[in-house]
């Protein structure tokens, strides 16, 4: 059922675009919905045509570098280029994001430096 429902959201959010294609809330919500049906490139197209049209879109740049936890250093590049853009109240997702990618660095890169 839960599969139903996200390509019933995919849908919804594709005939959105088609009727407006600058709704970039809207690429965002499909970019969303694609990382979650496990269609990554796919969800990283949406998110980056999300940011694209709204360069401070926190949820838009917040799941992109999401996306990219294999590649940490990747994800922190997006963040570090989108952050000063974002609305202030969104930044600790940022930070917890920024948290989460940090983790996933070697540990040699993730230690402190004194």
């Amino acid at each position: 059922e839960a599969a139903g429902d996200v390509r019933r959201a995919e849908r919804a959010f594709r005939r959105a675009i088609r009727k407006d294609p600058s709704l970039a809330v809207a690429w965002a919500n499909l970019g969303t919905v694609l990382h979650a049906a496990g269609n990554v490139n796919e969800a990283r197209a949406a998110y980056r045509r999300a940011l694209e049209l709204e360069p401070g879109n926190g949820p838009a740049a917040n799941n992109l570098a999401l996306t990219y936890r294999e590649q940490p250093t990747r994800g922190l590049a997006i963040l570090d280029q989108h952050q000063p853009l974002v609305d202030p109240a969104f930044l600790p997702a940022l930070t917890s994001t920024r948290e989460t990618l940090m983790q996933s660095l070697p540990s040699e890169t993730n230690t402190p430096q004194p």
